[in-house]
C-alpha cells in the first residue's frame, strides 16, 4: 500500500486587513505588500438578522476598495 501523500495545494501567503486601519493605525490598502502575499482578507462585516452581510462602515469601505487605491 503506498502511503505517501502528495499535496497539490500551493502556499498561501494571508494577509489580514482590518478596514478602520486608515484611521486607527494609519496603514493604507496601498500598503499592503501585495507582491508577497497570496490573498488579503478584508474585515469587518456585520451579520444582518436576515443573515445576510453588511458593512460595519460603509464609508471605511468606500474609501479602502475604490479602484484607484487597489
Amino acid at each position: 500500500m503506498n502511503t505517501e501523500i502528495v499535496s497539490t495545494q500551493k502556499a498561501r501567503v494571508v494577509g489580514y486587513f482590518p478596514a478602520a486601519a486608515p484611521q486607527t493605525q494609519n496603514y493604507r490598502v496601498t500598503n499592503i505588500p501585495a507582491d508577497r502575499l497570496t490573498h488579503v482578507i478584508y474585515a469587518s462585516a456585520d451579520v444582518n438578522s436576515d443573515a445576510t452581510c453588511a458593512s460595519v462602515n460603509a464609508g471605511d469601505d468606500k474609501v479602502n476598495l475604490e479602484p484607484s487605491n487597489l
